[in-house]
């Protein structure tokens, strides 16, 4: 009887060592498969990152080396036209930003997977590359802004001057006909004098879209170097 019940409790024994065996095996297989699971969206998702930051980098690329209407002299179009396609591109180059800032939570999903995998070196790489494109991205969109802008501020200068020298070339030509009655051609006399005291306005007019074209020469020259 002794004998019966010490086999017994041997068996006991036996089964619950087996019954925790299995347990453990299967929070152990639970375990594996569950970092299985964030190893392969991890890898997923970092495999796409770096696809993601591979195309946007080619995008701005092309659109620092995309190439606009240089000013041709005798053709004042090509002002316009240089103009219209380097707002072209800022809107380009802005989308590209906008598409960049917008993405960063996924750079920050990226990173905490990472971090819960040990996978630190990975992840500051993926980060260190998102952080040079953003940083390109903008500095290439401030750069446009600021040609666009130096651009915009020479056309309207050269308007402003044209415009003024139209209006005094159509004042000359009509009061360099001296036909009329005493009062018309003392009219004329007026707005030739008013004309003569204005020649000053048109001095600094002609001064500032030198100075703006100027200043958009350079611009443009440093962009091209």
């Amino acid at each position: 009887s002794d004998g019966k019940e010490l086999i017994n409790n041997e068996i006991k024994e036996v089964q619950n060592a087996w019954d925790r065996l299995v347990k453990k095996m299967s929070t152990a297989k639970v375990h594996l498969e569950t970092s299985l699971l964030q190893w392969a969206d991890y890898s997923s998702s970092y495999n796409h990152l770096q696809q993601w930051i591979q195309d946007r980098e080619s995008k701005l690329q092309r659109v620092c080396e995309q190439k606009v209407v240089r000013f041709k002299t005798g053709k004042p179009s090509s002002l316009s036209i240089g103009l219209n396609e380097r707002r072209a591109n800022l809107r380009q180059a802005n989308d590209i930003v906008q598409d960049i800032v917008s993405f960063e939570p996924m750079i920050q999903s990226v990173a905490s997977k990472a971090s819960d995998l040990h996978q630190t070196s990975p992840a500051s790489e993926i980060s260190n590359k998102y952080e040079t494109l953003s940083k390109q991205a903008k500095e290439l969109f401030a750069k446009q802004k600021e040609t666009v802008e130096l651009h915009q501020a020479f056309i309207d200068s050269s308007n402003d001057f044209a415009a003024w020298i139209r209006n005094a070339k159509e004042c000359i030509n009509k009061c360099s006909d001296y036909r009329g009655d005493k009062e018309s051609l003392i009219s004329k006399m007026s707005q030739l004098k008013i004309l003569d005291n204005d020649v000053s306005v048109g001095q600094k007019k002609l001064q500032k879209a030198l100075e703006q074209a100027e200043v958009a020469c350079r611009n443009v020259e440093s962009e091209e170097c």
